[in-house]
């Protein structure tokens, strides 16, 4: 185990070796990535890993905020990021109210952050902010989550290979649960007649619960760091990831923030960092042993 932290240095920071780290595709690295996105996630986690080691005093929930805000302008509070979204891009610019706004000529692309304010406050105050993922699966997505079996989807979906889609079952119930390790919490997946998945983000008390969850995990973690197998600890940080991501604290940046923090504890372990890729539509689509199941799969990959 190490003491890694991301380099503090930009010129060293923005390096093939860390990119894979904060972004869904590597190969967006230099062309198609702004550099203050990197920076930005750079500071983010280097805050929770600060955290981690006790250097930086705070609760759970207080580190979190601290994360999306630092993900979100960075530690200036002023280094916005440009966004690349299908055809068009999107222009930030800070609001009077502190919020991050983004200027595009796609009216369906509208996009707003508020820097390290959790959903459950945006709901307090009346903010409406999206709450529904809705997934349309790839061939290559569909086969990883058909062998999972009843960790995911089971027999709800089949392959349409007229439409070249999956499809709903005519036997199918409409939605299926998924569970997480240690609690008897379980959260609801809709299949839709077209065949797509979809999820609303937990509220209310379950938002609450799943809340507790996270805190309770990345505790453990920090109980064991040295007195367990590496294995073990692993197992932990990508169940920690499931439920936090499954939780969707805040209304964007979830991902980023959260896949970094797996990563930095994956690097501290000595493991291989992983791309975003597609891991957070396993997260969201599967059960937490089927989740382990990818991550396990993975690992042998990069061995």
């Amino acid at each position: 185990m190490t003491s890694f932290r991301y380099p503090e240095i930009d010129h060293e920071l923005l390096d093939r070796e860390y990119v894979r780290d904060f972004l869904r595709d590597p190969d967006d690295f230099p062309d198609r990535v702004d550099f203050n996105y990197l920076r930005n996630q750079r500071d983010s986690a280097n805050h929770f890993l600060d955290w981690f080691d006790g250097t930086c005093q705070g609760s759970f929930v207080e580190m979190l905020s601290k994360c999306h805000e630092h993900a979100s302008y960075g530690r200036s509070k002023s280094c916005v990021y440009t966004i690349n979204w299908t055809n068009t891009t999107l222009i930030p610019f800070l609001s009077i109210e502190g919020t991050i706004q983004f200027k595009t000529s796609d009216s369906g692309a509208f996009r707003e952050t508020h820097p390290g304010v959790f959903r459950s406050e945006l709901v307090d105050r009346g903010i409406q902010h999206p709450t529904v993922d809705i997934f349309e699966l790839t061939r290559e997505e569909f086969d990883v989550l058909a062998a999972l079996g009843e960790q995911s989807f089971g027999a709800e979906l089949k392959w349409c290979y007229a439409t070249s889609k999956a499809s709903r079952r005519t036997s199918s119930s409409g939605c299926y649960r998924i569970g997480f390790e240690g609690t008897k919490e379980k959260l609801e997946v809709i299949v839709t007649e077209t065949g797509h998945l979809e999820r609303h983000n937990p509220s209310g008390h379950v938002y609450e619960k799943m809340k507790a969850l996270c805190e309770a995990r990345i505790s453990l973690i920090r109980q064991i760091w040295y007195s367990e197998k590496t294995d073990s600890v692993a197992a932990l940080i990508s169940s920690y990831y499931h439920t936090a991501i499954n939780w969707m604290p805040f209304s964007n940046i979830n991902n980023s923030i959260l896949m970094a923090q797996m990563n930095s504890l994956r690097r501290r372990l000595g493991l291989v960092s992983l791309s975003h890729s597609n891991l957070d539509t396993y997260a969201l689509l599967t059960s937490s042993a089927g989740f382990l199941h990818i991550i396990n799969e993975m690992n042998h990959l990069s061995e």
